[in-house]
């Protein structure tokens, strides 16, 4: 399994925000974030760029915690509704690797295990990864999963 390597542009997401340590991370604390941010779901859709929905892991100051942000991708911020935050996406180079949604856990193991250790490209820890969903009509379609790179050195 071979991922694309591709730029991308910065852009900005709309979402919902949780804190995740290494004790809470698992499928239920990601599926209780996406319940919540359902609540949210049409107010930030009117906004969607792309109708398409990201899940991002933004790096904290804590060894290990993410900020995960449910979102959509906006084109500008505007007003922000009560509860939802705005985060940046920086401009980077992703490693992409496609796979269904029930496979997500044993394609992040392949990636941190086998294909990071030969890849020519490093995992660039100082951007967030992030997980590009399908819209709505396009069920099925598999899960993207955007790994921040460089190239080893």
């Amino acid at each position: 399994m071979e991922p694309e390597i591709v730029n991308r542009d910065a852009f900005i997401v709309m979402g919902i925000v949780e804190r995740v340590t290494p004790a809470e991370e698992g499928t239920t604390t990601y599926e209780r974030i996406w319940r919540r941010f359902e609540g949210f779901h049409e107010q930030i859709k009117a906004r969607s760029t792309d109708q398409a929905y990201y899940g991002i892991s933004f790096v904290t100051e804590e060894e290990g915690v993410v900020d995960y942000v449910a979102g959509m991708a906006v084109g500008e911020a505007g007003i922000i509704p009560e509860d939802l935050v705005i985060r940046e996406v920086p401009a980077a180079r992703w490693a992409v690797f496609e796979c269904p949604i029930e496979h997500i856990g044993e394609t992040y193991r392949y990636i941190f295990g086998e294909w990071a250790s030969k890849s020519p490209h490093a995992v660039d820890g100082s951007v967030p990864s992030l997980e590009r969903y399908p819209p709505v009509g396009e069920e099925g379609a598999p899960i993207q999963l955007h790994i921040p790179v460089t190239e080893k050195r």
